[in-house]
């Protein structure tokens, strides 16, 4: 497949895979190379993603050595700590015949399968697999500055990454785990996503990896805000161009899966 052909696929739900997303989202693409793939143009929209993905330092928000240092700061502000428990000691969670889930029949539950398979290393397994419950979200906000798109990254703490943080997505969640909270407890920016305020330029539902998660489909948002919105973010979140998102992924530990599947897109 030639990669705009593989772009094209992307507007389509679940056809092209986590880690086919992840690996395709390392090529280093050169501004030249948007002009005759599908989605872009030479002018509105398609000329200004164009523009922030070979956006010079002196053009974009920020130098890239500033978004570099900012991200480096936050890794650094955060301290974590997480210890194995046992499981009959985690509150609000049930061991079933079947599965292990939440009394709330909310976030995920934990089951067992039995597969038979032609095509793999072994014939047969036994594993685990997580079962979410519910749609998953990522969401970039887009904003144009100077007439370059500049994405609204976040410096996106969880227990399981290696370095404590990691850039992702302006939104990554579960929204049907909050709609019982009120707003001011949702994850930030959740609200304006969800409201169609803004202009959607992507939104599919893509698979997430299928040998440890069961039927995880997240719906992929890339949502422009107008000029009027503001440039003042709080601490964990920065203005980065394209480009500048592009030379983050180079390096270890710097850009999370989801962030990387939306540039992607």
């Amino acid at each position: 497949l030639t990669l705009g052909e593989i772009l094209a696929l992307l507007r389509r739900p679940n056809l092209v895979n986590m880690d086919a997303r992840t690996v395709l989202s390392c090529l280093p693409i050169g501004a030249a190379a948007l002009g005759g793939t599908t989605g872009f143009g030479a002018t509105g929209f398609g000329a200004a993603v164009t523009a922030s993905v070979g956006c010079p330092d002196p053009a974009a928000w920020q130098p890239l050595i500033a978004a570099r240092s900012w991200l480096t700061g936050r890794k650094s502000h955060y301290a974590l700590a997480t210890r194995s428990v046992p499981l009959d000691s985690v509150v609000g969670w049930r061991r079933h015949p079947d599965q292990i889930r939440h009394d709330s029949g909310r976030y995920f539950s934990i089951i067992g399968v039995d597969v038979r398979a032609s095509n793999r290393e072994v014939s047969s397994w036994r594993q685990p697999l997580l079962a979410p419950h519910g749609l998953g979200l990522v969401a970039l906000l887009l904003r144009r500055i100077n007439g370059v798109v500049h994405v609204l990254a976040h410096a996106d703490l969880r227990p399981g990454y290696r370095d404590t943080v990691e850039l992702g997505p302006t939104v990554q969640c579960t929204p049907g785990n909050f709609t019982s909270l009120p707003r001011d407890r949702w994850p930030r920016y959740l609200d304006l996503i969800l409201s169609g305020a803004g202009q959607v330029h992507y939104d599919t539902h893509q698979s997430e990896e299928g040998g440890r998660f069961h039927h995880a489909v997240t719906r992929h948002m890339l949502v422009e805000v107008g000029e009027d919105f503001p440039l003042d973010s709080p601490p964990d979140y920065t203005w980065l161009t394209i480009g500048q998102l592009m030379a983050l992924v180079t390096a270890s530990y710097q850009v999370n899966i989801e962030a990387r599947s939306l540039l992607l897109c």
